[in-house]
């Protein structure tokens, strides 16, 4: 009897197994696999419809030197604000607000959405608005704690490979700043 009902549970078990299997098989065939599109650094490419994006510095500010100039309060923990200037293009022929809230600072492995708080210091708006033909020098901030990182990559933090990236499923566009 225990046979039966061990023989049994196996064929579910496989049954069960296969049907996952196949589900899998459907789901990855639905949904492709992300396309990558690389920008060199200083290359212009569209960040929305009309809207070109370049990026042109990047600075690391640590906590201690960004009270005052990008925050009223001193950060508690360890870091650095990571702030990358870029400049924004309207090519199109009507007004155009781009979502800067779409950009994430990221490397191998890590991503982090705008620091709102520094951002707003110093612009007014996540949307800017452009006009035709107009260009404009937006400074992006991106906050890095220290205990987000083993020490040994801490200390090294600056030489990191870093890139923004917007993800438009199933396209990826990574602006690298370096």
């Amino acid at each position: 009897m225990k046979r039966k009902i061990i023989g049994v549970v196996a064929v579910l078990l496989a049954g069960l197994a296969v049907f996952w299997g196949i589900r899998v098989y459907q789901v990855n065939r639905k949904y492709p696999k992300d396309i990558i599109h690389w920008i060199a650094y200083g290359d212009p490419q569209f960040l929305a419809e009309d809207i070109s994006m370049q990026i042109q510095d990047l600075q690391w500010i640590s906590f201690a030197e960004a009270k005052d100039r990008y925050v009223e309060e001193e950060m508690s923990e360890d870091g650095y604000y990571c702030l990358v200037e870029v400049l924004l293009e309207n090519v199109g022929t009507q007004e155009a607000s781009p979502d800067l809230t779409q950009l994430n600072l990221e490397t191998s492995g890590y991503s982090n959405a705008i620091a709102l708080d520094v951002y707003l210091y110093a612009e007014s708006t996540t949307h800017p608005v452009l006009q035709p033909g107009e260009k404009r020098t937006v400074l992006l901030a991106y906050t890095i704690y220290d205990f987000q990182w083993k020490p040994g990559d801490w200390k090294q933090i600056r030489e990191q490979d870093f890139w923004l990236g917007r993800y438009d499923y199933p396209d990826k566009w990574c602006w690298e700043m370096q």
